[in-house]
């Protein structure tokens, strides 16, 4: 942008390429924070990263065809109808793409994003919205692609892969017994793993701890009122036994 903007000066002779010239400065300043020239940036190129530079450059075009077109004012309402209906179409269509984080997602995958960044915080999303098998999958792919040394990532991972196996969502605050009721026993026997696997990843982890502990508790009231609800139901057996006259077997 520097280049071309010199270059129009060159070319432009003075006043008359004053406002495309300031234009493309405007976006070669703008944009320099984000080009990874100075400071180095993690990432290609985000959206919101265009704003500002985009103001300037059309500013300067804007002014520079009005210059051009002020003796053809026809050529200019066409033109001018023409570029508004283009923005128009291409504004629709990219509020389409930012309707929700899952269309923006499967739009930012489509168009080369990096899987396993946007898995972590699409899991997180899905498990809000409660669709627990989607998140399952998704924040278990992450998880597999995440680094060994990443302890306290992978240890919130596996607290949230225990969460989905609850169908507990997140954002809740602490688990609590009534999450364990809605689970069946093999689905909280495979949250109990994520939870201790949690724990191994870090040990100060409280909230994997304090889960640890509902599930155990909630696990050991179940085993001792399993007899007393056994032998409760053989009374009331005998009982409508005698009544029906049909005796003690």
């Amino acid at each position: 942008m520097v280049c071309a903007a010199l270059l129009q000066m060159a070319w432009g002779r003075g006043k008359r390429g004053l406002a495309l010239t300031f234009g493309l400065l405007w976006f070669a300043a703008a944009q320099s924070p984000n080009t990874g020239i100075v400071v180095p940036v993690d990432g290609i190129v985000s959206e919101h990263w265009m704003y500002m530079p985009t103001m300037g450059l059309f500013l300067g075009i804007a002014e520079s065809f009005s210059g051009i077109l002020r003796e053809r004012r026809k050529a200019g309402v066409l033109l001018v109808a023409a570029m508004t209906s283009a923005l128009c179409v291409a504004t629709f269509r990219q509020n389409m793409v930012w309707r929700n984080i899952d269309t923006l997602y499967k739009n930012t995958r489509a168009h080369g994003g990096r899987a396993r960044l946007m898995s972590c915080d699409e899991g997180l999303y899905l498990l809000k919205r409660g669709s627990f098998g989607r998140a399952r999958q998704t924040l278990q792919y992450c998880l597999n692609n995440l680094p060994q040394t990443d302890a306290y990532d992978r240890s919130r991972l596996h607290a949230e892969l225990a969460m989905t196996w609850l169908h507990a969502a997140a954002g809740q605050g602490e688990m609590t017994a009534a999450d364990l009721r809605r689970a069946r026993p093999a689905d909280i026997e495979a949250a109990k793993k994520e939870l201790q696997a949690a724990v191994r990843e870090a040990p100060r982890y409280d909230w994997a701890r304090n889960a640890l502990a509902v599930i155990d508790t909630g696990q050991r009231r179940a085993h001792e009122t399993a007899p007393r609800a056994q032998k409760e139901k053989a009374l009331r057996d005998m009982k409508g036994a005698v009544q029906q006259g049909k005796g003690v077997p």
